[in-house]
């Protein structure tokens, strides 16, 4: 099944797979990959240690506990909020290899999560994305997501769980 929650994805996730984007040029200076490169500096480093030689679309997978894998995903070849830099192709590319790593039984889980990829210092276009994880990820029409207030779950064909986490906007 794939769910959208609302929530911190760093307070709720405790195994199985976390996806997050990141660029091609081995920085993880704010968003979400600020908060991977602080939590779990492994992650970081075995990232770092090729950059600037990431292919878009490719993952780099770090087992940082013994059931947790964090799944740095270069989504896009740049950073900076002076234009959109996120890489739809990429995004997808990227989902389909954490579903096959997922399945392949590196550990117990099959569980992926993901902060809304893409959609926020990246600039992408929110529907855009939602079209990509619905293909990827088995979800009944991306209207539902926008429109329903999570948390809500929708079909998934594929063996594992998917959560996508949406941090609730502070008034």
């Amino acid at each position: 099944m794939f769910t959208v929650k609302i929530g911190n994805l760093f307070e709720n996730v405790e195994h199985g797979f976390i996806m997050h984007g990141c660029n091609a040029q081995g920085v993880m200076g704010s968003g979400v990959a600020k908060i991977i490169r602080d939590k779990y500096p492994l992650a970081y480093e075995k990232y770092a240690e090729q950059a600037p030689n990431y292919i878009l679309g490719e993952i780099i997978p770090v087992i940082v506990e013994p059931n947790l894998v964090i799944v740095n995903a270069i989504t896009q070849e740049f950073y900076g909020t002076d234009r959109v830099q996120i890489d739809y192709d990429a995004v997808e590319q990227a989902c389909r290899g954490v579903k096959h790593l997922a399945n392949s039984g590196i550990i117990k889980s099959k569980d992926i999560s993901f902060p809304f990829i893409g959609a926020g210092l990246a600039g992408g276009d929110q529907g855009t994305l939602l079209k990509i994880f619905e293909q990827q990820f088995g979800i009944v029409g991306s209207d539902e997501i926008s429109a329903a207030r999570p948390p809500f779950v929708l079909e998934n064909p594929e063996d594992n769980d998917a959560t996508m986490w949406i941090l609730e906007k502070s008034s």
